[in-house]
């Protein structure tokens, strides 16, 4: 019987104390919070945004704007709204003509600094009018949701439902007007009304756009309104007489380089290490031409499949160009007696030779010659070095 009345005792204590201290210390935390002095409108009974002006790089654009415009103000009577701020806290009435008006004389003050007049007499016409203004009060910061809906003078219409947070009410609120204001210059509608759309060339790129404004028609242009610079030299694809200049190189008017490609192997002559190649070879960035060697196994002198296709490409270049001629230069690792290597170093310069006058070149254009291990490509003598020594190299004969 005794626990019972001294857990009965401890659960009033409990609750005088949640009476006597939570309880006055929530209230009094309320008043703190919502019993901030504000200069509020003439009525007394309503607060007015204050209009913030907005981020310059939310509103600009390569297109020039109308030179006038007519801000209306679509409120035309009184309205208010009443918004509850928190669940268990007072009400905040909003007299919405009053924040459309805001939100129109941050229109007309950004269109002024960009040079544009407002005045009720122009042809192009914004309608605004704010819609919804609400509040949430979080733990840290108020939320403030309101929503601005714009009608143009060609009847497109939008709505803007922004959201703000700020620890102070009214920061809260000012920066709302000013968010939803900033929608709508974002809105490439809204954008493409402001901007006149004149294309005088026909090309597809509006005037205040167009960087070429006096394309001949029928040209394909790009989004800058220019014709086409595939190349990228400077002179337009209809002009160029020298398509595929490679990029840096400098022309002239007629989109040809100025310093020479004598061989046409791609590769400038100011930077031609191997000049005179034969055409239709393959060359690297110093232009000289590429000639794989064909490989062979160890104490072999027969053509491994693979490297037909290498011996193939050389045939080709031949047949382009009929007065060229090669030499086949045969050579072995370091195995092996020097008579041995002579031998099979020479084999192995004729059996390649063989297999190119079976397949058309003929035997006047070719020589073999056999160097045994007296010439290395790499002085390394492992496995991998003497696969790599053990080749037929091809030659230009000058």
């Amino acid at each position: 019987m005794s626990q019972y009345f001294l857990l009965k005792r401890l659960k009033t204590f409990a609750l005088y104390i949640f009476v006597m201290l939570v309880i006055p210390l929530g209230c009094s935390y309320q008043n703190i919070v919502y019993e901030q002095p504000r200069i509020l409108d003439r009525t007394g009974r309503y607060y007015v945004p204050r209009p913030i002006p907005m981020d310059p790089e939310n509103f600009k654009s390569d297109c020039r704007l109308v030179k006038n415009i007519n801000i209306v103000n679509e409120d035309d009577s009184s309205k208010t709204k009443t918004s509850r701020i928190g669940q268990y806290t007072h009400k905040w009435d909003v007299d919405l003509q009053n924040w459309s008006e805001t939100a129109s004389n941050l229109v007309r003050s950004e269109f002024k600094k960009r040079g544009v007049a407002v005045t009720d007499k122009a042809s192009t016409v914004l309608k605004l009018s704010v819609t919804r203004a609400e509040l949430v009060w979080k733990f840290w910061k108020i939320r403030s949701m309101l929503t601005l809906r714009v009608t143009t003078g060609s009847g497109y219409a939008a709505g803007y439902d922004v959201v703000n947070e700020s620890i102070d009410l009214y920061d809260s609120v000012d920066g709302a007007v000013t968010k939803a204001v900033t929608a709508m210059f974002l809105d490439k509608n809204i954008l493409n009304y402001l901007m006149p759309t004149i294309d005088t060339d026909g090309d597809g790129v509006y005037d205040c756009s167009d960087k070429c404004p006096e394309t001949l028609e029928g040209l394909a242009v790009n989004s800058r309104g220019c014709p086409l610079d595939s190349d990228g030299d400077g002179v337009f694809d209809y002009q160029d007489q020298c398509p595929g200049t490679p990029m840096g190189v400098k022309v002239d008017s007629k989109g040809c380089p100025l310093v020479l490609d004598s061989d046409g192997d791609g590769v400038f002559d100011d930077r031609d290490e191997c000049p005179g190649t034969p055409k239709g070879a393959q060359v690297n960035e110093k232009g000289c031409w590429i000639i794989p060697d064909v490989l062979f196994h160890y104490d072999k002198y027969d053509i491994r499949p693979q490297y037909s296709i290498n011996i193939d490409k050389v045939i080709a270049v031949l047949q382009t160009n009929p007065s060229l001629k090669i030499t086949l230069e045969g050579h072995t690792d370091y195995l092996g007696s020097e008579a041995y290597n002579d031998r099979l170093s020479i084999r192995r310069a004729n059996v390649v030779m063989q297999y190119m006058i079976h397949k058309g070149i003929a035997s006047n254009r070719l020589s073999a010659v056999g160097f045994g291990f007296s010439r290395p490509k790499t002085p390394d003598r492992s496995d991998a070095g003497r696969a790599v020594n053990r080749r037929t190299e091809f030659k230009l004969v000058p």
